[in-house]
């Protein structure tokens, strides 16, 4: 298998799975689980999108839908009048929870999966 499909192929199966398993996009995962590493579950918008590697402008579309489902909520940035403080709720940091299993799963088959694609050397 060649690299560049293996970029395709690999995302693909653990976004697959962890749709199927939890209702999550990998973007939704990605937004929960970094939200999740800080101790009072905040971070300034612009600080996230940073970190996550995606521009203030995909985050906050993309927060604005998670906020319609309940997962995270906005409040605004005292620093940055512009910008806005991402908060994971009490339901997104439950529902990161619930995904966490199944998607350690996903990893381990995924490993498996590539250990047989990839040859060895």
């Amino acid at each position: 298998m060649s690299f560049r499909r293996l970029l395709i192929a690999l995302p693909a199966r653990l976004g697959r799975d962890l749709a199927r398993d939890s209702g999550l996009s990998p973007a939704d995962y990605e937004v929960l689980s970094t939200l999740s590493e800080e101790p009072n579950r905040r971070w300034a918008l612009k600080d996230l999108a940073a970190k996550m590697e995606w521009s203030r402008s995909r985050l906050s579309h993309h927060a604005a839908r998670m906020q319609g489902r309940g997962l995270i909520d906005k409040e605004p940035d005292p620093q940055d009048a512009r910008g806005c403080i991402l908060h994971l709720t009490d339901d997104g940091f439950r529902m990161l929870e619930e995904a966490d299993p199944h998607h350690v799963v996903s990893v381990g088959a995924c490993s498996v999966w590539l250990a047989r694609t990839v040859p060895a050397g």
